[in-house]
């Protein structure tokens, strides 16, 4: 029984880190979209800059250049930090619930050998009373006193 318990929380938890993980997939897929943005950001100002001067347009790229590397490690430190933190906070969530499982099935287990446990105690007890002399089966009254062996004055 714990062990499904804990077979069955495995289970959800596995589901619960892949689910965060997709979320992760998709926030880089977003990032790898924002790179394609600035890519064909390049292409526009290549293509202006051409029509100028050489040092013009080696300026325009390097600044293109820069402004893509920005871009880029902004939006992947975004979506790794957001990730990240879902990540977290799934996790923390899954472990709690984990706990709180664990603490109902520990409860449960508890209950389950103190009921044993009386029902062990009332299966000895009604065995004694079959297995008992009859002057002790009486009810827990006294037996009657008798005189056989002793001198009575």
């Amino acid at each position: 029984k714990l062990e499904d318990s804990r077979q069955q929380i495995q289970a959800e938890a596995d589901r619960r880190i892949a689910a965060a993980e997709q979320r992760a997939a998709e926030a880089e897929a977003a990032a790898a979209e924002s790179h394609e943005a600035a890519v064909r950001l390049e292409t526009e100002i290549e293509r202006r800059v051409m029509e100028g001067t050489e040092d013009v347009r080696r300026e325009a790229e390097e600044s293109v250049r820069q402004l893509v590397e920005k871009v880029e490690r902004e939006a992947e430190e975004a979506a790794r930090t957001r990730a990240e933190d879902q990540l977290r906070m799934e996790s923390d969530r899954i472990r709690v619930q984990a706990q709180r499982r664990e603490d109902r099935v520990r409860e449960a287990t508890e209950d389950e050998i103190k009921a044993s446990v009386g029902r062990a105690r009332r299966e000895a007890q009604a065995a004694a009373e079959e297995i008992a002399p009859a002057w002790l089966r009486g009810g827990g009254q006294e037996p009657k006193a008798s005189t056989a062996g002793y001198r009575t004055f």
